[in-house]
């Protein structure tokens, strides 16, 4: 896989204990250290301002790939990296250059040079947990072909994590085409043995955090049929006017064309009760300056806390006859960052067969 060139977006999320980072909110220039799938990737983004990716095929097999660089916080909300060299198969050349995302302590999303066939997440791992949590997940990734008119297909539900038994579950999983059915849970496989906050299992790995936060991807030697879920912790959306402002975000839209598939977008999201929200959201066109293309997508929340805790329930319209079923994550001022971040899951407003992923951070 090329880090730059294939496709890929590296989501590295979920902040954790001092043994996988110094300085989180104490340091004046901290360094943040993730981890995740796509097949296995670290990343570590230092104080000084440098940049240091790696790749490896899975979590057990050596480094294939490394890209060192230099990175900078922009005002418009994004992160802009430069590559100043890489080793290994298909690295990126001196002077390329991606833009992401970030939460500090939390999340960082990088939109890579060249390729758009998914978003592959990772999370701040070191440590393994140590006590039960319950999570939110949605898929990032999905399996080839896979529909989100499809009602027996899974797009979002519940996660819950044993630390005495070293075992998961998954209580309820949802079908994006309508909130109600429970396709059923299930489990995510026979555990190994935690290690540095990674857990493998037969066909994948999961990436657990101290903070409630996990990954999981199953089916990680088929790249076309391999699926990618995003947890956060399950906790009551009390009111949505904490989630209100101005936002940066990452849109993943499976029904653009190749090389369209991905983009950046800012987002307006203003409350009018403490139930709803309302999200006008524009096409970046430079992530240095801001500048947005002409057209807009309207995102409307009706409910909060449906059809679970934790959980928005919406849809999202381009102006089109037919709005996508949207569903997403929030989270407000996560990890005491200061920061507001939404992940969602939804039918393409284009075409509400494909998938689209929106992921949100205040500014």
């Amino acid at each position: 896989m090329r880090f730059f060139v294939k496709g890929l977006i590296v989501s590295l999320a979920v902040g954790a204990g001092a043994a996988i980072f110094h300085g989180c909110g104490g340091d004046t220039t901290p360094t943040y250290h993730y981890g995740g799938p796509g097949s296995a990737w670290t990343a570590t983004l230092n104080g000084d301002g440098s940049f240091v990716i790696t790749h490896a095929p899975d979590t057990t097999s050596a480094v294939d790939l490394t890209v060192n660089g230099t990175y900078s916080r922009l005002s418009t909300g994004f992160v802009k990296l430069t590559v100043s060299s890489s080793t290994g198969a298909s690295g990126p050349s001196a002077g390329d250059q991606a833009y992401g995302l970030e939460v500090p302590c939390f999340a960082f999303l990088l939109k890579p040079i060249g390729g758009d066939s998914h978003l592959i997440p990772m999370v701040a791992t070191g440590s393994c947990p140590t006590a039960d949590f319950t999570a939110n997940w949605i898929v990032g990734d999905k399996e080839s072909g896979a529909l989100a008119t499809d009602t027996t297909k899974d797009f979002f539900g519940t996660f819950a994590y044993t630390a005495a038994t070293n075992s998961a579950t998954l209580p309820s999983k949802y079908a994006l085409a309508s909130y109600t059915p429970v396709i059923g849970g299930g489990g995510v496989g026979t555990l190994g043995a935690c290690s540095g906050g990674i857990l493998p299992f037969t066909d994948g790995a999961m990436w657990l955090t101290t903070q409630g936060g996990a990954l999981v991807h199953t089916n990680h030697l088929d790249e076309a049929n391999d699926n990618i879920i995003i947890a956060m912790p399950a906790a009551a959306i009390t009111s949505t006017t904490g989630l209100a402002g101005n936002y940066a975000g990452l849109v993943f839209d499976n029904n653009n064309g190749s090389g369209e598939k991905i983009f950046p977008v800012s987002g307006v999201a203003t409350a009018s009760t403490g139930t709803s929200l309302s999200i006008v959201g524009t096409k970046v066109t430079n992530v240095e300056t801001g500048a947005t293309d002409p057209e807009s997508v309207t995102i409307s929340f009706s409910a909060i806390d449906t059809p679970s805790v934790g959980f928005l329930e919406g849809t999202i319209s381009d102006g089109g006859a037919t709005p996508g079923t949207m569903i997403c994550m929030g989270d407000e001022n996560v990890v005491g960052s200061g920061k507001n971040m939404l992940f969602c899951v939804s039918q393409s407003p284009g075409n509400n067969a494909e998938m689209f992923n929106l992921l949100l951070v205040s500014h």
